[in-house]
């Protein structure tokens, strides 16, 4: 967990609504998607490539006559979106010398045992997700839509579409802009001594809040969302930052197929 990223943050969150509504200006129209090449002319950029990049999702590569971005071919049309966003956020995090905010960074808990060098690197590219979040799915804009779908996990995948996004990246975004208390939590099937079962993979909150059972078994209301295209709705204790345990109403779904089936959860601590 990270103790005070926010003010590196709100300086790079600013910088990109500012070339939002930039485009929107050019554009004459704030009707979402906001897809990345947008954006190029606004930040000099030549052009976007797909290549077949292995494990590496993108690259900004920075040459005299402009920079271009490589995507990585491989990976579905909405993942080279949020790849493509997270290159410009490059951009932007160098323009407003960000870097050195990060030594004055305190790091808890989950960079506590990584080397500095590490940990600078993965706060780095913490900066530019929350960047291409805000390239992608503007706080102001994506709101209004939440508020008119309703803040449930059966918002996630039209306002994914809508946006052009991953599902698991509207959910992430959900639990962000969401006026109420939320969390988003993502699981992936991991077969564990020849027994399947959900472990958590990531989440998103603000609450420092996660789960008292990181795993989910065959025959669990999260496994249930996981095997069924079914939403599920249920009670889950989740340990908070000041140790206390509570139990949260929590709504769960299946997304994907194949090797990229996984669940996303949306816990609604005040509820």
């Amino acid at each position: 967990m990270i103790s005070n990223i926010e003010q590196p943050a709100k300086i790079i969150t600013n910088r990109a609504n500012q070339l939002v509504k930039q485009l929107i200006e050019l554009r004459h129209n704030e009707k979402p998607p906001f897809l990345p090449h947008e954006y190029f002319p606004l930040l000099g950029i030549k052009g976007l490539q797909k290549s077949d990049l292995g494990t590496v999702s993108g690259l900004l590569l920075r040459l005299n006559g402009g920079s271009t971005i490589v995507v990585n071919q491989e990976d579905s049309l909405l993942r080279q979106n949020f790849s493509c966003a997270h290159e410009l956020s490059h951009i932007l995090f160098d323009e407003l010398k960000l870097q050195e905010y990060i030594p004055k960074i305190e790091f808890r808990n989950t960079f506590s045992s990584q080397p500095e060098s590490l940990a600078n690197a993965r706060m780095k590219e913490r900066l530019c997700d929350i960047a291409a979040a805000e390239l992608l799915m503007p706080t102001e804009i994506f709101g209004q839509y939440l508020l008119r779908m309703g803040v449930s996990i059966d918002s996630v995948a039209p306002l994914a579409g809508v946006f052009q996004v991953s599902n698991s990246a509207a959910a992430i975004r959900v639990a962000e802009v969401s006026p109420e208390p939320c969390i988003a939590f993502i699981w992936k099937l991991w077969v564990k001594r020849k027994t399947r079962v959900l472990s958590l993979s990531r989440s998103r909150n603000k609450s420092f809040c996660e789960p008292v059972n990181a795993e989910a078994e065959v025959g669990s209301s999260l496994f249930n969302a996981f095997e069924h295209n079914v939403t599920t709705k249920c009670y889950k204790n989740f340990k908070f930052n000041d140790k206390s345990i509570k139990r949260c109403y929590t709504e769960s779904k299946g997304f994907g197929y194949g090797k990229t089936r996984h669940v996303v959860s949306l816990v609604f601590p005040g509820r």
